[in-house]
């Protein structure tokens, strides 16, 4: 497997555990549209909160962080993969009949020492 790709499968790994410790429940991971064999509709994580919203993780890992420029993670979700996530988030919610509030977040993982790293996470991205 490509060092990128399980980089990002670790950092999912992650999110998906600090969801879960505050108290969040994980519907699924790695959610791929059935009808179009998963291409430009994925979703890294959905998840429940604890007061029932449904929240669709956008997952960026990086090996390193820069403080500033084009390197920071969170500039990898332009609006085109804006709008492939929310045509994602809309097929999910049709073939997985989901009803109730939902709500599109971004979450960040990038080291901070020598083998630690950090969630940043970003609820709701489209106001």
């Amino acid at each position: 497997m490509a060092d990128h790709i399980e980089l990002g499968r670790r950092g999912e790994e992650q999110v998906a555990a600090y969801l879960q410790k505050q108290g969040w429940e994980i519907l699924h991971r790695r959610w791929r549209d059935p009808a179009s064999g998963g291409l430009r509709t994925d979703i890294d994580l959905v998840a429940r909160s604890r007061d029932g919203v449904c929240h669709f993780v956008e997952v960026k890992t990086r090996s390193r962080d820069a403080a500033s420029g084009d390197y920071r993670p969170e500039r990898a979700v332009d609006a085109g993969k804006m709008q492939r996530m929310l045509e994602a988030v809309e097929r999910y919610v049709q073939v997985e009949q989901i009803e109730g509030e939902t709500v599109v977040d971004l979450a960040v993982v990038v080291p901070v020492s020598q083998g630690e790293t950090v969630v940043r996470y970003y609820s709701d991205m489209v106001r």
